[in-house]
Formats: C-alpha cells, sequence, structure tokens
C-alpha cells in the first residue's frame, strides 16, 4: 500500500490511498468524468480538495467536511456532497490521505467506515508517501 499525491497545496498536501494496483479515488474522479449524472459531484468534491490543500479545512463547514471518533479510538474525516462521501485521514505533516469514496445509506455508512480505518491502519504499518 502507498499514498499517491494528488493535489500539492500551500497548506495541505492531498493524497490518495493506492491498494493492490487500485486508487479508489482516482477511479471515482475519472469514472466521473464520463458520465453527466456524476460530473457535478466530482467537480464540487474537486473544489473542495482544491479549498483544503490551500487553505485547510477550518473554514468549511460540518456539511462539507467532518472529522470524528469512532469507537473512542479511531479518527475519521468524511468530505462530503449531498449522499457522496469521501473518506479521509490527517496524517503528519499536513497529509490528508483520501481512502475511499462511497454513497452514504444507512446500512452502508458503518461498513464503509470500518473499510476506510482498516484500510488506513494497514497503511500505517508501512507507509509509503510517494509524490
Amino acid at each position: 500500500m502507498r499514498a499517491i499525491i494528488m493535489k500539492r497545496g500551500r497548506v495541505i498536501d492531498i493524497y490518495a490511498l493506492e491498494n493492490n494496483g487500485s486508487i479508489e479515488i482516482k477511479d471515482f474522479f475519472d469514472y466521473g468524468r464520463n458520465y453527466p449524472d456524476k460530473k457535478c459531484i466530482v467537480s464540487g468534491f474537486n473544489k473542495y480538495i482544491n479549498f483544503i490543500a490551500d487553505n485547510g479545512h477550518f473554514n468549511l463547514s460540518d456539511k462539507i467536511f467532518k472529522c470524528w471518533k469512532r469507537k473512542r479510538r479511531d479518527q475519521i474525516c468524511e468530505i462530503r456532497k449531498g449522499q457522496d462521501r469521501i473518506s479521509c485521514f490527517f496524517h503528519a505533516d499536513n497529509k490528508l490521505l483520501l481512502a475511499t469514496y462511497f454513497i452514504k445509506t444507512r446500512a452502508k455508512e458503518e461498513e464503509e467506515y470500518s473499510r476506510a480505518i482498516n484500510l488506513n491502519k494497514r497503511f500505517l504499518e508501512n507507509p509509503i508517501w510517494e509524490g
């Protein structure tokens, strides 16, 4: 597992998690650019990610960006656009790691958060940051 740079910002560097040759976030952006129903969502996420890279996340509302601790241990963050979500994690040296993309449903939400946290834990065992 490794993290590949997506955007170098003034404040935060944005990375995407690569797992077994697949970059889920990149796949979502590539898919979304080719389908009219997802173009608006991809464009919105792109705008939020660029803003975070250049300014940090502090000026974004909880409706767009939220972090919280799950089960009193694991902190997880997500970037939100409607029902669409990108899970992410802050790491040292002002790095934001984008982990997974999913559409929020009650039944799927906890499963997706657990999946993202497990991927991040696996990454932390041997973190490889690549530009």
